[in-house]
């Protein structure tokens, strides 16, 4: 006489599967076509995890903010780097370039980009 596997239990069950939802990168709806899972129900046991995890962790704790506004984060320490030698090239759809080298830090060349997407709107 073969005994059949106990299925996981719900919560086990949705809790795997929500962990692989946040890291597939897909929407709800296709990972719930792809995996046979019921939108609604996937959306309830997304909201039950989220007022579990609050309920878990201070109110006021700077990660839950994070976690709440971004989702899930993995701690990093940057350290600081010397501003280095790159080459630029920015091109417009009329065809427009340019291209020059400079010596440049990481912020300085996100401040240059945020300000040329605003000039070129």
């Amino acid at each position: 006489m073969s005994k059949k596997a106990k299925p996981p239990s719900k919560p086990r069950y949705w809790n795997d599967h929500l962990h692989r939802f946040k890291k597939s990168g897909v929407s709800r709806a296709a990972y719930c076509r792809e995996h046979g899972l019921n939108y609604d129900q996937m959306g309830y046991y997304l909201k039950k995890a989220k007022a579990d995890s609050s309920a878990a962790s201070p109110a006021n704790s700077t990660a839950n903010y994070i976690n709440k506004t971004i989702g899930d984060f993995i701690p990093v320490q940057v350290t600081p780097v010397a501003p280095a030698v790159i080459e630029l090239t920015l091109s417009q759809p009329d065809g427009a370039e340019l291209r020059w080298t400079a010596h440049w830090g990481p912020q300085q060349v996100i401040e240059f980009i945020k300000q040329w997407r605003a000039a070129s709107q």
